[in-house]
């Protein structure tokens, strides 16, 4: 039974260590520190010479005040205050590495912090082992971690077969790789983007996941090879469950015990390195491979190794890789911990006007600590955000109970916990300053949320074109059978440029001129007969086939391909079209003048309503081969559209936009299309149309894409979250309408 604050003294109370640590020097930022190690928990801790000297006197007969008058007389005036040595064993007591000899439990982490601050008792300690915490408040949705026995051991003997990368030759022959990859990325990196869009289509998320998760076995596979380089032991590994999708971890703990801080940047950095070798192998392939599923794999694992690897695995504000990377470049090892309480301690001052402690510390190493703190609390808090519209969206009604859960032990606990402690801290002291910050933080939150508007720039995916009246097309159905014009050559309106033979038609006409002169005949004789009544109806037959014998000749004439206008030919393969049948509609070639182009843009829902304010202004396109240009946007179609002005958008062709092979009947098919060959656009978009001055147009050449930048949304967060859950609603009854 734990004693009463009231009989208790903390200076008077013989204070021990926690059996099995180990002590050992290392050098920190110049200067030489003590690192606790505690074997059976995976942990290190780093303190002080003066602290070090203090806590060597905790045998369990040693009080706090002896040990304080034994560190004075060995250390003189560096020993620490009694305030310091209290706050010495709070810290001690809190990370469970030390305990009061004349006790069984230790002191609750809350009574114990209470008393060493301010020396006052308590009615009753109630003693906490932090191990003991309820399985339901360790419990979170988003992160299950499950340890499993002898894997470390097979990922240790697995580890050989990458073990050469770490060594000289394959360090320098993999890293080479790594810049060959990087730089063939970005050269093609307009390509790389534009073909994105099939790595996120729903029906290829099973193999993407599929790769994701080897690819993260080979990341710790490599962490294994370096510790393994170094002597370091993994003495755990397991597997992680984030969002209920599993993957392997191992347990790099104990490469603190290195000593030297480039070979633990090296084995924080081992899976990244590894991973992003692949991403240069699959850079190489997807630039060599012409098979579109081939690359579709490329693509896939080159945003597993690489962009995933970097957003998450390299990034410093989550305690992966990256951070360790980070803090060990700082050569501060508990950089979390402190910018978590610098940003704590600026709580306090915001709310409770409390001073923060002093930070002994560079300026400017203070201002990055506290950026970090701030940045990382900030990710956090999106990370959350994500992860529950995620589960939410992964397992509908189910996913909405793991992402309030999720939420809840990630943000909502901490929170919690902290207005608990600001609570207590406030304790006698006016609420009136707390209050006040609060709801003006909470006026400020609502306000940015929703009525700041939130500009972003609203671009659009463009492809510079020829007018559509450039093109020469056939009047009517029938077989090519001669060509008069080559590609290049320059003509003139009326010039002929090809000729069609359709037999049905010819013979069509030949009859219909038979049956006018029969008509013709027995209109005479009826007149000669003076039979009016015949006469009348006999001229009506002749006026009907006259009518029909006039449409016949006009399709007659339209066998013969004559120029609309004056320009140069533009069309492949003219020679193979001979014999060739054709439909009416069919293009044959195009009729081009250099100073005449277009751009046309493709303008997604979301955006409609703030591109239809800049109809009729100046539109800039971007475009890395000749720069950006200007053109007027002269209108967008009243109605979305699911056809492609040019194939050179499809995703199939290299473009930007995600398309979907269309099996309609062909009497739907726009011309040139044939069933099951067309292509549409899975999301229905406004086409706009620009007209490109005459100078601007000879500088374009046509087909290339580009990037209408058409103003900025100015829509609020509420705004584009609503437009994007009715989106979502609009999706979905889609889909249900289809199946």
């Amino acid at each position: 039974m734990a004693e009463s604050y009231d009989t208790l003294d903390v200076m008077t109370r013989p204070v021990r260590l926690k059996p099995g640590l180990r002590f050992r020097p290392v050098r920190q930022r110049g200067r030489w520190l003590c690192q606790i190690e505690q074997p059976s928990q995976h942990r290190f801790f780093r303190i002080g010479p003066t602290e070090y000297a203090l806590i060597s006197f905790f045998d369990g007969q040693t009080t706090l005040a002896q040990a304080c008058a034994m560190a004075a007389a060995k250390l003189g005036c560096d020993a620490p205050s009694t305030e310091r040595a209290k706050s010495v064993l709070q810290w001690m007591v809190r990370q469970r590495l030390a305990s009061f000899a004349d006790n069984q439990n230790d002191v609750g982490i809350t009574e114990t912090i209470g008393h060493l601050r301010s020396g006052g008792s308590s009615h009753s300690a109630t003693s906490v082992n932090s191990d003991r915490t309820a399985w339901w408040q360790r419990f979170n949705p988003f992160w299950i971690k499950l340890p499993l026995p002898n894997v470390h051991r097979v990922l240790d003997a697995a580890s050989m077969a990458v073990l050469p990368l770490y060594q000289r030759l394959g360090c320098i022959l993999w890293s080479l790789l790594i810049l060959v990859g990087m730089g063939m990325a970005w050269i093609q990196r307009g390509e790389l983007v534009a073909g994105g869009t099939d790595v996120f289509d729903p029906d290829q998320w099973a193999y993407l996941i599929g790769i994701w998760l080897v690819l993260k076995l080979v990341h710790e596979l490599g962490h294994t090879a370096a510790c393994r380089r170094y002597g370091v032991k993994v003495r755990q590994a397991g597997i992680v469950a984030v969002l209920l999708m599993p993957m392997v971890y191992v347990d790099l703990t104990d490469a603190w015990m290195c000593r030297s801080r480039r070979k633990r940047m090296i084995i924080s950095a081992a899976g990244i390195y590894l991973e992003l070798g692949i991403a240069a192998i699959a850079v190489l392939g997807w630039t060599w491979s012409a098979d579109p599923v081939q690359r579709l794999v490329w693509h896939q694992v080159l945003f597993a190794a690489g962009v995933s690897t970097v957003l998450f695995n390299a990034n410093p504000l989550m305690r992966f890789d990256g951070y360790y990377l980070l803090a060990d470049a700082f050569d501060f090892p508990n950089l979390y911990s402190v910018a978590q309480r610098r940003v704590a301690s600026s709580m306090r001052w915001l709310l409770l006007g409390q001073r923060p402690p002093d930070f002994d510390e560079p300026w400017w190493r203070r201002w990055a600590i506290d950026a970090y703190g701030w940045a990382s609390l900030f990710w956090k808090g999106i990370i959350a955000v994500t992860l529950g519209i995620a589960a939410a969206w992964m397992f509908q009604g189910a996913g909405v109970l793991i992402a309030i859960l999720g939420i809840a032990q990630w943000v909502g606990r901490p929170l919690v916990a902290a207005f608990q402690t600001m609570k207590q801290e406030s304790a006698g002291t006016s609420m009136l300053r707390p209050v006040f910050v609060t709801f003006a933080g909470l006026g400020l939150i609502s306000g940015i949320v929703f009525w700041m508007p939130f500009p972003t720039r609203l671009a659009a995916p463009a492809v510079v074109r020829f007018p559509p009246e450039c093109s020469v097309r056939c009047g009517v159905d029938g077989f090519v059978t001669a060509v008069f014009v080559r590609e290049g050559q320059w003509v003139s309106p009326g010039d002929v440029l090809a000729s069609l033979e359709n037999d049905a038609l010819r013979i069509e006409l030949a009859d219909v001129e038979i049956q006018l002169q029969q008509i013709e005949q027995q209109q005479l004789t009826a007149i000669h007969q003076l039979d009016a009544a015949a006469d009348q109806i006999f001229q009506q037959r002749r006026a009907s086939l006259v009518s029909r014998r006039d449409h016949l000749a006009r399709q007659v004439d339209r066998l013969r391909l004559v120029a609309h206008r004056t320009g140069r030919v533009e069309a492949r393969g003219l020679e193979e079209r001979l014999g060739m049948y054709v439909q009416k509609g069919d293009s044959l070639m195009d009729i081009v003048d250099d100073g005449h182009k277009e751009v046309v843009a493709l303008i997604d829902q979301a955006g409609i309503r703030t591109a239809r304010r800049f109809e009729g202004d100046a539109t800039i396109f971007a475009s890395e081969a000749v720069g950006n240009f200007t053109g007027k946007l002269e209108r967008i179609e009243p109605q979305a559209t699911d056809r492609l002005p040019t194939p050179a958008l499809a995703a199939t062709s290299g473009g930007p936009m995600a398309v979907r092979t269309d099996d309609s009947p062909s009497d739907s098919l726009e011309p040139n299309e044939g069933p099951g060959e067309s292509v549409r656009l899975i999301e229905p978009h406004f086409m706009a149309i620009a007209r490109l001055d005459e100078s601007t147009a000879k500088r374009v050449p046509a087909g290339l894409l580009v990037e209408a930048r058409l103003g900025y949304r100015d829509e609020t967060i509420a705004q584009r979250v609503r437009t994007a859950l009715l989106q979502r609603w609009y999706d979905d009854a889609a889909a249900s309408n289809r199946r």
